[in-house]
């Protein structure tokens, strides 16, 4: 290997994903091991069954000979007990070695059966990583078999780790002291919460989502990692965190994106979810401009199925917004980011110093004033708000500043749908408007209620 080579995509992933690789070739590597009947590890294991089974077999030999009526206590003299004996130590002996045997062979053969999974494992390890680092492979290694080889992976990690800053984040994180914010963004292939993450899908306001695959369920998944200022936050603030967000994940419901962990690893606060790989309504309305009637309402229905059951449990989502509602294969709505919504009662929030918490297009009057004190009717207007947009093909308010947005939201009069689109039935608008009441307490009362109206026919 030249040491004058050069990796030209991303070293610090590479190292990740080339000590990944190391890891399951000592996988294999001990369980082939563990699979040969002569290795020290089982000659070990075989002295040692071979003088359990011999106590064993004695043991029960000499109860067999009491059972008989042979006097075991009066040994001299005895032929009945000498012959007994003779007979015990022998049996005792074959027993030993059988036992011996059966139990290293069972052993190795036990291990012998993972082997061809775990050559599986190692060979989709290494094809992916030539895929993602062909650079690498080229410059690093004499060809891509080398990938299965100890010897190669070992000289390429240590190559890179040479090659200048290329800490983990995790690592740095572990220097920098507990509750550190990371120092650099995560890669395509770092482990985080039991995930591989595979690539980035984007980045917003409440972090970046990775999509990733859950080692240990051997499923694709997403994984959001929060900013790093949110690490910076008072002990209190995280660990009210990870206890709603936790409690979040007992929430089970077809219209909400579930939650499989959440957690801190090295200063990294992460939420692993279900990955909805078909879109988000955001994209939809943007493709589409205006949606159909009839196909706002299913939606609009399916979203309020899956407030009720947060709002049932204690949950405020308070980022009610189209990006936020992901489209899975069948078209049907999931509410995403349930993991960072607010309890009712209390008084975590991922906001700072009472700033508002959600998209200007879509925020309640309340909120807006001051985000700690909503209740569950504010998600009822920013649902309200979006489905204006989704069969207006417009938001409810527009503005040149946030400052303007807002004020528009708590004083501007709430805008008639019909004047954007007549198709409109008038019953839908009137149950848009009412959604969008400036006062909570000219919405209506629940999710529930919501989807009653929807499906008297507002549509």
């Amino acid at each position: 290997m030249e040491e004058a080579a050069t990796v030209r995509r991303d070293p610090r992933a590479a190292l990740h994903w080339l000590m990944r690789l190391r890891e399951a070739q000592d996988g294999l590597e001990a369980a082939r091991r563990k699979a040969n009947p002569k290795s020290f590890g089982n000659r070990v294991l075989r002295h040692f069954a071979f003088v359990l089974g011999f106590l064993l077999c004695l043991i029960l030999g000499i109860l067999v000979l009491a059972i008989l009526g042979v006097d075991v206590k009066n040994v001299k003299n005895n032929r009945a007990y000498d012959t007994g004996m003779t007979v015990v130590s022998f049996v005792s002996l074959a027993g030993g070695v059988v036992i011996a045997m059966l139990w290293v062979r069972r052993r190795a053969a036990q291990h012998r059966s993972k082997v061809p999974e775990l050559e599986a494992q190692l060979q989709r390890e290494a094809d992916e990583f030539a895929a993602s680092f062909p650079d690498v492979v080229r410059d690093l290694f004499r060809a891509k078999d080398d990938l299965l080889l100890p010897g190669p992976v070992l000289e390429a990690i240590a190559f890179l780790q040479r090659q200048g800053p290329l800490t983990s984040p995790p690592a740095s994180a572990l220097a920098a002291g507990p509750g550190a914010a990371r120092a650099q963004e995560p890669c395509a292939g770092q482990m985080v919460g039991g995930c591989r993450l595979v690539r980035k899908l984007g980045q917003g306001g409440m972090g970046a989502v990775y999509q990733a695959h859950h080692v240990g369920l051997d499923i694709p998944v997403a994984v959001k990692i929060l900013p790093p200022e949110f690490v910076q936050r008072s002990a209190d603030a995280v660990d009210r965190f990870l206890g709603e967000a936790r409690a979040a994940a007992r929430l089970k419901h077809p219209n909400i994106v579930g939650v499989y962990n959440v957690g801190c690893e090295a200063g990294i606060y992460f939420i692993v979810m279900e990955l909805v790989e078909g879109g988000s309504l955001h994209d939809l309305i943007r493709a589409a401009g205006q949606i159909g009637i009839r196909r706002a309402v299913e939606l609009a229905g399916q979203i309020c199925q899956g407030l009720q059951c947060a709002h049932d449990n204690g949950f405020v989502h308070r980022d009610i917004k189209p990006s936020n509602i992901l489209l899975d294969g069948g078209g049907v709505a999931r509410i995403a980011d349930l993991g960072l919504a607010k309890r009712m009662g209390g008084d975590f929030g991922m906001t700072q110093s009472g700033m508002t918490l959600g998209t200007p297009y879509y925020l309640s009057p309340e909120q807006a004033a001051d985000a700690k004190r909503v209740d569950h009717r504010t998600d009822i207007y920013s649902l309200g708000c979006m489905l204006y947009e989704m069969v207006c093909g417009k938001v409810p308010y527009e503005g040149d500043t946030l400052a303007r947005i807002l004020l528009a939201h708590a004083q501007a009069p709430v805008p008639d749908p019909r004047a954007a689109n007549p198709a409109v039935s008038d019953r839908l608008a009137r149950l848009i408007m009412r959604m969008m009441a400036k006062e909570p307490d000219g919405r209506p009362a629940s999710a529930r209620e919501v989807l009653a109206e929807l499906q008297r026919g507002a549509g």
